[in-house]
């Protein structure tokens, strides 16, 4: 048992009440109520005393151990939490019931406006948050799928916002009101009163105020509080997860900067981008490890790594502009090699050919010869670049160039490096072709291809 529930024991067992034990150890009133409450502690010479005026020893009246203390907390059952949230009931009815009309008012003002606050930020936050997530699923292809998670996503983030929101409320509400107003009871009076400050003048002492020095919280409130931590945990490591497979990407990249820095200096600055953004990516990793594990975080470190790699990458994006305005601006596969090939196509009234690439004329060239009886396709493209020439059984034929391999666009850059020139690398100049083809078949292929075209 605590002192302050022996105090109160050993008082009532010699049928003395608060002010009557009061006087006769020489304090006040109020300081006895604090001590039976356990807001605050009386000195040993004071305690001492208390063992003559209530007939016991120093053992009967300290406390019985921290060692039986912590036994208790450990035991502590359901029945003991449900019990604690009733007494908090119990001490704001009779904290609201004792106030004036005005600071009923104010009272209820305040929550108000902090409640309207509250969902006010959590509806703001869940919206970002759900909206993030659902950019975050855009790599699966079902929309089902993806709907069925952002459901199951946006039901966790309401059930942390509510649960969040009611934690602060009623944190808030204990310290700002429930805390700073204390109810003090005898079984020698009648009534109750909420009593006000110790340090206010005489003829002011109806009220007294007794502020919380811990602003405690109940048993409750820490396990909502520890399940809400957890749920934070989770939602950290999900949103953690790109930041992972960012990091093995830009560990990839800056790899392959140092097997090319012999290629071009444009290399090296890349080097050093690649590598600074892999280690804001680390330290964001070590930090969410640190936060889940319940590890100290070493911020004097991370503060100090995470300038040196912003300072890092300002340097090596400016290099890098620097070289790039230096290269030779080039137009689309000006300097490639190409290779020509020839497609014969055998005419007949149904003929129809359409291209898929978009310039049509910049990339398409038709050239009138009456001494061909066929149509002669050629077809000229960038070494290493395919195309495709297809046919459907109603004479209609596509020619569009095949995707341009990963390998061939990766030669043609690191060769532009070398000679400190840029291309663009999506130019429809890969795939030309030239057209030969008398003047009949010319007008009959373009009569067929607008009855295609109004057809479809």
């Amino acid at each position: 048992m605590r002192f302050c529930e022996k105090l109160a024991v050993k008082r009532k067992q010699n049928n003395l009440s608060q002010e009557q034990f009061a006087d006769t150890l020489g304090v006040s009133r109020q300081a006895v109520s604090k001590w039976e409450s356990g807001t605050s502690y009386p000195d040993m010479d004071k305690i001492i005393k208390m063992t003559k005026i209530l007939n016991c020893t120093l053992e009967d009246l300290l406390d019985d151990g921290t060692i039986g203390k912590n036994r208790r907390k450990e035991k502590t059952k359901i029945t003991d939490q449900f019990q604690q949230v009733l007494n908090q009931i119990t001490k704001t009815y009779n904290m609201f019931f004792s106030m004036t009309l005005k600071q009923k008012l104010k009272c209820v003002l305040e929550m108000f406006c902090l409640a309207i606050m509250l969902l006010l930020i959590g509806g703001i936050i869940t919206t970002i948050l759900i909206e993030v997530t659902y950019n975050m699923l855009t790599f699966i292809p079902n929309p089902t799928i993806v709907h069925a998670i952002e459901k199951i996503f946006e039901s966790i983030y309401t059930v942390i916002a509510i649960i969040f929101g009611v934690i602060v409320f009623i944190h808030i509400f204990k310290i700002r009101y429930l805390d700073y107003y204390i109810t003090i009871e005898d079984d020698n009076t009648k009534t109750k009163k909420i009593e006000q400050s110790l340090e206010i003048k005489e003829k002011d002492r109806e009220r007294i105020i007794i502020r919380d020095p811990k602003h405690s919280t109940t048993h409750i409130i820490n396990v909502i509080g520890k399940i809400l931590i957890l749920f934070l945990k989770i939602l950290i490591i999900w949103f953690i997860i790109p930041v992972v497979f960012a990091f093995i990407f830009f560990v990839v990249l800056a790899s392959i900067c140092i097997c090319h820095i012999n290629i071009g200096l444009i290399f090296s600055t890349g080097f050093l981008l690649f590598a600074a953004i892999s280690f804001l990516c680390f330290l964001l990793i070590y930090l969410t490890y640190n936060f889940v594990f319940n590890r100290k975080q070493h911020m004097k470190f991370i503060f100090i790594s995470m300038i040196s790699s912003f300072l890092i990458i300002g340097i090596s994006i400016g290099l890098s502009v620097t070289i790039l305005l230096n290269y030779k601006q080039i137009d689309g596969t000006k300097g490639l090699d190409r290779k020509t090939s020839i497609e014969i196509i055998n005419v007949n009234e149904n003929t129809t050919i359409t291209f898929g690439m978009d310039n049509d004329e910049d990339n398409i060239e038709y050239i009138i010869d009456n001494s061909k009886s066929d149509i002669e396709l050629e077809i000229q493209t960038v070494k290493g670049v395919n195309y495709v020439l297809n046919k459907t059984h109603n004479d209609y034929y596509y020619l569009n160039m095949r995707e341009i391999p990963p390998k061939t666009i990766y030669n043609i850059f690191l060769n532009d490096i070398k000679n400190r020139q840029i291309r663009n690398y999506n130019s429809n100049e890969f795939l030309k072709v030239k057209v030969i083809l008398s003047k009949n078949n010319y007008d009959l292929l373009k009569n067929n291809h607008e009855k295609f075209e109004s057809q479809n």
